[in-house]
Order: C-alpha cells, then structure tokens, then sequence
C-alpha cells in the first residue's frame, strides 16, 4: 500500500503550497499537516472528508499511489470536478475479530465518506451501511484491529465464504461463513491460532450484516 502521508505531501508541493497554505484551507495546523506527511500521525475520516472536498483529490488516486500534479489540476490550473461522496454513519459499536466484543451502544459518532460511483457499482444503498471498527486479530491478514468495516444491513442471508458481523451469545463477531447441512454453520477465522465457532437455530445467534469493505486508516 502507498505511504499516505507521502502521498498528501506530494500532492501539497505539485500545488506550490507551503503546510501552513495547505492547512488553512482545511481549517488543519502546518503542524499536524507535516506529521501527517511524515507518518507520525494517521489520518481519519474527518480529515479525509475535509481534504477531498477543498482539494481535486481522487480517492483511487490517493489511495493506489497514482495522484500527482496533471491529475490534481488541469492545464488551466483550475480544479478538475470532484467525485460525488456519499457520507454513511460510522456507530459506536466495535466488532471482535476474536473472542467477542460486547456490543456497546449503537450511536452514531462521525459520518464517513465513500464515492457514490462506487456504491452505484456495488449495487450498495447508503441508508443500509453502517461503518464500524474491528479488534482483535483473527481475521488478519483479512483484516486488522482498528481497521473500520462497512457493514450492509440489509445482506442477512449466509452466503458460504462471505464475511459478515454476527451477535453471538451476546457479543459482536466479524468472522467468515462456511455452511452446514440442517441449518448449522461455523463461524470462520482467518488466523489459524483461532478455531471455527458452530453455530445452529437453537443458539442465540443473529446476523447483522454483510461486510461489504474494509479500510485500513494510515
């Protein structure tokens, strides 16, 4: 994966901005702008939403490595269009990637950004989507502890393979599914440290959603 920050600072200098010039236009200090760009400290979903909507930044872009001055303005100089963002609520909740995690109250606490064409080619509704945060290292190298999950709603039916957040015996689970005959299945770690979890109709056992993406945060 690209080094995000080297990426942000890129970009700063292909536009002839000093950090304190780049800053100001995100309401952001030169300070946090130059750890940011020396990897000392991670950027979120609020500084993201912030940087795509005052900056012609494409997502695919600063993401995959690819983003440099003749993408970031035209040969005018004026902004290119920004991507239309969606924004879907990011909950206070933390699913286990491990032994469980007690669900904790289901508030939304921050809003996250995703590109609309994206949700468009998924077949995705942003009112189904929910963004959650993962602990624990049983889906690694899947998924990480701290990554944040989009969890679809209104995709509750087990499909072998798929990854999905479950309630189980109380707790909240991100685990992989593999089917079972007369209704039973296993719950499925990628960590091998971690065994597979039977579940059947008698236990109390209840899907959330699909896990649709997941998203490490630099």
């Amino acid at each position: 994966m690209p080094d995000i920050g080297a990426q942000i600072r890129l970009i700063r200098e292909d536009l002839g901005l000093t950090r304190a010039e780049f800053g100001a236009r995100i309401g952001e200090k030169p300070t946090k702008i130059q750890d940011i760009e020396a990897g000392k400290q991670r950027i979120n979903d609020i500084f993201l939403l912030k940087l795509l909507g005052e900056y012609p930044i494409s997502l695919d872009e600063l993401f995959s490595g690819a983003a440099n001055s003749a993408k970031v303005v035209n040969s005018s100089g004026a902004k290119q269009p920004m991507p239309a963002l969606i924004t879907i609520p990011k909950l206070d909740v933390r699913a286990s990637a491990g032994t469980g995690q007690p669900a904790y109250s289901e508030d939304e606490v921050g809003r996250y950004a995703v590109k609309a064409s994206w949700l468009e080619r998924r077949g995705l509704k942003p009112e189904n989507l929910r963004v959650v945060t993962v602990v624990g290292d049983s889906m690694v190298p899947d998924i990480y502890e701290d990554d944040r999950i989009i969890v679809d709603l209104s995709q509750t039916a087990l499909k072998d393979t798929h990854i999905y957040a479950v309630r189980f015996s109380g707790d909240v689970f991100v685990k992989r599914i593999q089917r079972l005959p007369d209704d039973r299945a296993l719950l499925i770690s990628k960590n091998a440290d971690y065994p597979a979890m039977p579940i059947d109709g008698d236990m109390d056992f209840k899907v959330i959603g699909r896990v649709v993406s997941s998203m490490h945060e630099w």
